[in-house]
């Protein structure tokens, strides 16, 4: 959490040889994710985690983000919405990640009314309606 840390995890997250990539990624997840969403430096390691960790990393941190925390809190805030549309952005790898993709999106759906009216809310929607716009072809690919 400090102030200029996230750099570091970062740029290892980004370049780092993939043991230590998996290393940092382990160390994440180990941790309160969504609590670091939250964080205004800590939303950039976790953004980063789902564009640069691997598929495991991303699907196990996609579930960690959806159960640990009530989605729609996360998407109407103001940092955590970045992790939040990261992690709909992410690739989807394999039927279970495609399974959380639709599962936070069908929650973000739901409040899709209150997060119109959020400034944050309302990307967090714009990412999750073009996920689905994007991935409902290989949501089908991956599950065949």
């Amino acid at each position: 959490r400090h102030e200029f840390a996230h750099f570091v995890v970062v740029c290892v997250l980004a370049h780092g040889f993939p043991e230590q990539r998996r290393s940092v990624a382990q160390a994440l997840l180990s941790g309160g994710l969504a609590c670091l969403a939250r964080n205004r430096h800590g939303r950039f390691v976790v953004e980063a985690l789902f564009a640069h960790g691997g598929p495991e990393d991303r699907s196990v941190a996609l579930e960690l983000l959806r159960r640990a925390a009530d989605p729609v809190d996360l998407a109407m805030h103001s940092h955590a919405h970045g992790a939040l549309g990261a992690a709909l952005r992410t690739n989807v790898d394999g039927p279970d990640m495609a399974a959380e993709l639709a599962a936070l999106a069908s929650k973000l759906a739901d409040a899709a009314p209150v997060l119109a009216e959020n400034p944050f809310g309302h990307r967090v929607l714009e990412a999750a309606e073009e996920m689905c716009a994007a991935q409902v072809p290989r949501f089908a690919a991956v599950a065949a």
